[in-house]
């Protein structure tokens, strides 16, 4: 429960701190590649809430996840653009 709560967080502090935005994008990266499945599903959501507040950083932001090493992370980015398509 306490990574799920962090990582929801972590994207709210994304929206409401925009000059943070670099800083929580980083963690949310980390915690896309999060072997639990629950924790990268608050990740998805976290970044469909941001893709809503701020559409084009975000989307400059997943544009890279998507050539990442770990397939998990690059699903989360889909799963995040998906949700807000």
């Amino acid at each position: 429960m306490l990574p799920c709560a962090a990582v929801a967080a972590f994207g709210e502090a994304a929206v409401v701190r925009p000059d943070w935005f670099d800083d929580e994008v980083a963690k949310l990266r980390r915690a896309a590649g999060d072997p639990r499945q629950r924790v990268r599903e608050v990740v998805a959501r976290s970044l469909a809430r941001m893709l809503d507040a701020d559409r084009h950083r975000t989307t400059a932001a997943l544009l890279g996840w998507a050539d990442d090493d770990d397939p998990l992370v690059a699903r989360v980015a889909a799963a995040a653009l998906a949700v807000r398509s």
